[in-house]
């Protein structure tokens, strides 16, 4: 833009080291939400001093709010609140295809994800090699911050469906952006194993 009408925009990001790293922050922030959580989109509340501002998160970018000053004008932050306190899960932007496992369904997997850990470190079960994965022993997360989750997958030709048991992925996508094509160790509940 030209000198003259550049004055009449605000600048929306600060560029001091400060701002950068606050807006790092929020990416790591969203980030850690989708690779925990089986999310579509995320919203965040951004809250400094007396103003905020509201981002709403996907896998193709953000889109930021104005800034407003929620002293001064309570109500845009309340209504906000109220509508969020109304949403079912799927409108606050979690997958509706994933559910939390049930304490069986956790028990199988992690049976299946032991057994396959173990025969892996052999490297073999009932003598037939059996495939090394790189990174498979974080499936079960020592530090249990990753859910287990019951995923409903429908295939888009035969319309068969199944239901996979997962936990952590044993490998990611490490951006915010793109697919986020994540692969794990699912335990598949009709076939009675892991795929």
């Amino acid at each position: 833009s030209s000198s003259g009408s550049s004055s009449r925009y605000t600048s929306f990001e600060r560029s001091s080291p400060e701002a950068k790293e606050f807006r790092t922050r929020l990416v790591s922030h969203a980030r850690a939400e989708f690779a925990r959580q089986h999310r579509v989109f995320l919203f965040q509340i951004v809250l400094v001093n007396r103003y905020a501002r509201f981002i709403r998160w996907d896998h193709s970018g953000a889109v930021v709010t104005e800034l407003f000053d929620y002293v001064d004008n309570p109500e845009v932050l309340a209504d906000f609140l109220w509508r969020f306190d109304h949403m079912s899960d799927e409108q606050r932007g979690l997958d509706p295809t994933v559910k939390l496992a049930s304490p069986k369904e956790k028990k199988q997997f992690e049976a299946a994800v032991e057994g396959f850990l173990k025969d892996m470190k052999a490297g073999s079960k009932n003598g037939a090699s059996v495939r090394n994965l790189p990174g498979a022993e974080r499936t079960l997360d020592e530090t249990k911050t990753y859910p287990t989750w019951k995923i409903h997958v429908v295939d888009s030709v035969t319309r068969s469906s199944t239901d996979l048991i997962v936990r952590r992925p044993f490998s990611d996508h490490s951006s915010m952006w793109g697919r986020d094509t994540r692969a794990y160790l699912a335990y598949d509940l009709q076939k009675d194993r892991l795929v």
